[in-house]
């Protein structure tokens, strides 16, 4: 079995990997919907979507249409909280805390913090914080980093830390990671959209027969005030 740090150390690999092939922006066969605002195509000076604003908790809109109705912003971050791979805040001995039943989120960014505050209707707020990622090879801690992707599409915001993951694998044999990732997009309306992305990589000692397989659930979070 591989010590943390080598399971880590795989892990960059196969995310650099990922990124400069192209992989970071696959979706899967179920393609950001075309009935919804386009993706903003301008990114911040640091490469992410611009996304500070206050949105309402609760998604207008989930596509595919039979992955159900659309869940709240904070019942997405609670799932990441609960994550129990790698890069789960239990893995490093943290514990996020509990989301209130809030009605809106305001975020706040710059180049290197963005911070999550979720707000009830009695002024109960929870917040959460996250750091731009810079690699280090003696990071304790990574359910609080995220990173970001931008091309002539678009840009969007990533979080290391996974709802669901797993990773096995045998030495010097094959590789076999996957789990669910976590996008932030920014459409033209104003909208904050989610991307739910499931993913899978078989990666032998031979690159050779390298398998990959993606899937998104796509959700639509409208700016505070809209009526939607």
């Amino acid at each position: 079995m591989c010590s943390k740090r080598q399971r880590f150390f795989l892990i960059h690999c196969i995310g650099a990997t990922l990124m400069l092939t192209g992989c970071a922006f696959s979706t899967g066969p179920v393609q950001y919907p075309e009935t919804w605002a386009p993706i903003e195509s301008v990114s911040t000076a640091d490469g992410c979507p611009n996304l500070d604003g206050e949105y309402n908790n609760l998604g207008v809109e989930s596509f595919p249409a039979e992955s159900g109705a659309p869940p709240k912003l904070s019942e997405v971050f609670a799932r990441m909280g609960r994550g129990t791979g790698l890069m789960s805040p239990g893995e490093t001995g943290n514990v996020w805390p509990e989301m209130a039943d809030a009605a809106s989120v305001l975020i706040r960014q710059t180049p290197e913090v963005i911070s999550f505050t979720f707000a009830s209707a009695k002024a109960e707020k929870t917040t959460l914080v996250f750091r731009r990622y810079h690699f280090n090879w003696f990071e304790k801690r990574y359910d609080d980093i995220f990173t970001c992707y931008a091309n002539e599409t678009g840009a969007r915001l990533r979080f290391l830390v996974e709802p669901d993951s797993h990773f096995s694998g045998i030495p010097y044999i094959f590789v076999d990671a996957g789990g669910s990732l976590v996008f932030l997009l920014k459409a033209s309306d104003g909208s904050l959209v989610v991307q739910w992305r499931n993913e899978s990589v078989v990666i032998p000692s031979v690159l050779l027969g390298s398998h990959m397989r993606f899937n998104s659930i796509w959700w639509q979070f409208s700016p505070r005030g809209d009526a939607r």
